[in-house]
């Protein structure tokens, strides 16, 4: 057996696994969850790297030796923030499979030790699942309370299996997925702001488990951590502070220069018409940004323009893009996302997106983006305007 993991290989451990340093806070969050209980709430702004926490609870769960939430459930009600914390998850579990040496490889070993003692190197120390429409739900995650696993969700998904129903679930296996959700867990509540219902329904949980008989019968109960830029409340907070605004990347991304301009819309679009000559000249606004783009960085190497065009409506989406389409050529593809898509579709133009507009991507030729808010809230993606 190896022996105890200090919590502060944190550091080493996620360069090991991810091949750069961790942030400040990244760090702090771990040494503190390391020697004691979550935050309730993460203060954290949107790019400073709130998916990293789940890289935390693992390596949190190794330190204690199993002392801690085996499940963990990164639960975000945006499909594409989903798939987001499932490739990062899957990036975690493949490193800890494949180690063979190193802080990583040590952590690994408890971990297969917690999931039932078989240190067998062939056994996965951590499983990682997916919970959303339109994938299918392989149960593997159900299979035993034991397991080490992240699963990467959205709200209605867990809730439901929380509160004894659940996509595709059989009625038998209803108290299944209700224990092991409800048991054992750590749900970390992405943009907890947009999901306040679902926040009410965990705490009435919680206070049910508090006044219940799980804790007599040595059953861990239900842990809950809020991540918001946007807090309700300030209570038991972990924020940044200076060191995270001194860090030569997280720094840049925070001090980040981002103009606004205000363009008012004369009229309340009462009619059809009103709406479609809004809707155009959005199309018009983001034709004149790719080409003013363009013509700025002109020459200049990286001069490459992604340009998303978000709305609050289906059909307004859809007319952009048919505008856009039609129009004379601006140089630039678009791409339309909204939620009313076949799966197929969906994800194969989520990958476009991330090898297009996904953070630290590169361009060969200018893209406009036309969405819904299916892609508003904490997607890890980069435009130009």
């Amino acid at each position: 057996m190896t022996a105890s993991i200090k919590p502060s290989s944190f550091g080493p451990f996620f360069r090991e696994v991810h091949g750069f340093e961790p942030f400040p806070w990244q760090v702090r969050l771990a040494e503190s969850v390391c020697g004691g209980a979550w935050p309730a709430t993460l203060d954290l702004p949107t790019a400073s790297g709130k998916t990293s926490c789940l890289d935390v609870a693992v390596f949190a769960l190794a330190v204690s030796r199993g002392n801690a939430a085996r499940r963990i459930f990164m639960t975000v009600d945006r499909r594409l923030i989903v798939d987001q914390a499932y490739a990062h998850a899957c990036r975690l579990r493949d490193a800890l499979h494949a180690a063979r040496g190193g802080i990583v490889a040590e952590v690994a070993q408890v971990l297969r030790a917690v999931a039932g003692g078989d240190e067998d190197r062939d056994a996965w120390p951590l499983l990682v699942t997916r919970l959303r429409g339109g994938v299918r739900d392989d149960a593997l995650w159900c299979r035993s309370p034991l397991q080490p696993t992240v699963v990467c969700t959205t709200v209605d998904q867990v809730g439901s299996r929380l509160l004894f129903r659940g996509y595709g679930v059989s009625p038998r296996a209803w108290p299944i997925h209700a224990g092991l959700v409800a048991c054992d867990s750590l749900v970390l509540l992405d943009e907890a702001h947009c999901s306040e219902p679902f926040r009410q329904t965990l705490a009435s949980v919680k206070q049910a488990q508090a006044t219940g008989g799980e804790a007599a019968a040595g059953l861990r109960p239900l842990e809950v951590v809020e991540l918001s830029a946007t807090p309700r409340t300030a209570a038991a907070r972990f924020q940044l502070d200076e060191s995270d605004g001194a860090h030569p990347v997280l720094g840049a991304r925070l001090s980040a220069y981002k103009s606004v301009e205000l363009v008012t819309v004369p009229g309340r679009l009462a009619t059809a018409a009103d709406s479609a000559t809004a809707s155009d000249a959005l199309a018009d606004e983001a034709v004149r940004r790719v080409r003013d783009f363009l013509t700025y960085r002109e020459g200049t190497p990286g001069g490459i323009s992604r340009v998303a065009v978000v709305v609050n409506r289906v059909d307004r989406a859809r007319r952009i893009a048919r505008y856009l389409l039609a129009a004379p050529s601006i140089g630039a593809d678009v791409r339309l996302v909204i939620g009313a898509m076949r799966p197929i579709d969906r994800d194969r133009l989520e990958s476009e997106l991330r090898e297009r507009v996904g953070s630290g991507s590169k361009l060969t030729r200018p893209i406009v983006v036309v969405a819904t808010q299916c892609i508003e809230v904490g997607a890890d993606l980069d435009f130009d305007a």
